[in-house]
């Protein structure tokens, strides 16, 4: 997305995290008393294991939170994940898409379609949250 304000360049990132080693921090973390999991990115639905690392954090008991900038969202996708999923936050930071452009958010999601994804994600019966960074933008 090249969001203007993001801290996440994974300029160090070489390739991707294992399947066979992301599905044993599930339980790792539970043997730490953690209880909850919120995954954020970049985008986590890039990740191409993201389904089983959900499904795996619900089998060991943990509540699961996704954040994401809703690009890969689909309504068949949040009915999908709403199984295992408790919380699904979207990237919202601005109503004005002339700001979100300015931000790096709007080049590819539209105002009317994150709007359209929080209503099927409450109407699956997960807790929408709602994540905006507050910045200060110049607009004309």
């Amino acid at each position: 997305m090249n969001c203007v304000y993001c801290f996440a360049k994974f300029r160090d990132v070489k390739g991707i995290l294992p399947k066979e080693i992301a599905l044993k921090i599930p339980s790792q973390l539970v043997e730490l008393g953690i209880k909850k999991i919120n995954i954020s990115g970049g985008e986590p639905f890039l990740y191409p294991y993201l389904y089983d690392i959900i499904k795996e954090c619900k089998k060991c008991g943990l509540t699961v939170g996704i954040i994401s900038n809703g690009s890969l969202l689909t309504q068949s996708l949040i009915k999908e994940i709403s199984k295992y999923v408790d919380r699904l936050g979207l990237s919202l930071d601005s109503c004005n898409e002339d700001v979100q452009d300015k931000l790096g958010r709007g080049k590819h999601i539209k105002i009317f379609s994150l709007l359209e994804l929080a209503r099927c994600i409450k109407n699956e019966g997960m807790r929408l949250k709602i994540n905006t960074v507050v910045t200060k933008i110049e607009c004309a």
